[in-house]
């Protein structure tokens, strides 16, 4: 059955673009006695939280189901973790959060099968058009300056940088033109500019000099296949 399960996933895994996976179990040697005592107990279905540092979240006991698993983009999705049962049968994830993210983007496995979290409504579409699951580390910085925001179909995108810079915006929006939209610098090292977007999900980033920048006001990013790691956001 275990090498039914890890052919199912293997097999889903080479629909997308190639790469050697890695399938991991939860280290327990230092996690804390609170992240062990809800290992030990939880029970059911439980949205993401953290813990101590752990993302932690479960699953409900299903004997139909062998095999749980979770994958992260800052790992490109190449490092599958499995999560264990306790006692209660509970599938249960305690997850060591990398250092310097303001959010987590992440996939869940079941049985071979790649879906977004059902205990997660904060979703965000990928290049392909999948669902990842988005679980917030921290409250983003939020001033006058951060965007992107939308405002009935017109999106404003803000970057700063170094005053008297030349900055331009692209995105799948322009199919990655890197000259249509130069920034305008609306204070020293401010720089800004507006413009009209169709609801839905836009991958985008920041060009100086030739130089691709992602959004520091906005924590969420993607793989694109053409561009790499690119800054994404949503409005409906």
């Amino acid at each position: 059955m275990k090498r039914f399960v890890s052919a199912s996933v293997i097999f889903f895994f080479s629909l997308l673009p190639c790469y050697t996976l890695t399938f991991t179990d939860i280290p327990t040697d230092n996690i804390t006695d609170k992240v062990r005592e809800w290992m030990q107990t939880a029970e059911g279905n439980q949205a993401p939280f953290v813990l101590d540092g752990y993302m932690l979240l479960s699953r409900e006991c299903n004997p139909r189901v062998a095999y749980q698993g979770i994958a992260f983009q800052h790992e490109q999705f190449r490092i599958v973790h499995k999560f264990l049962k306790n006692d209660f049968g509970t599938f249960i994830m305690a997850y060591k959060l990398p250092i310097g993210k303001s959010a987590v983007i992440y996939r869940l496995i079941k049985d071979g099968l790649w879906s977004a979290d059902s205990s997660n409504s904060f979703r965000i579409r990928d290049a392909r058009g999948f669902q990842l699951s988005c679980l917030p580390l921290v409250e983003p910085v939020r001033d006058n300056r951060a965007t992107p925001f939308e405002d009935e179909g017109w999106v404003t995108f803000r970057h700063k940088n170094d005053a008297g810079q030349t900055i331009f915006l692209t995105g799948d929006f322009v199919s990655w033109d890197p000259y249509t939209y130069k920034m305008n610098e609306i204070e020293p090292g401010l720089y800004e500019t507006r413009i009209k977007l169709p609801a839905g999900t836009h991958r985008y980033y920041f060009l100086r000099n030739g130089v691709k920048i992602t959004d520091d006001f906005n924590p969420l990013t993607d793989y694109s296949r053409l561009e790499g790691i690119v800054s994404v956001f949503e409005f409906q």
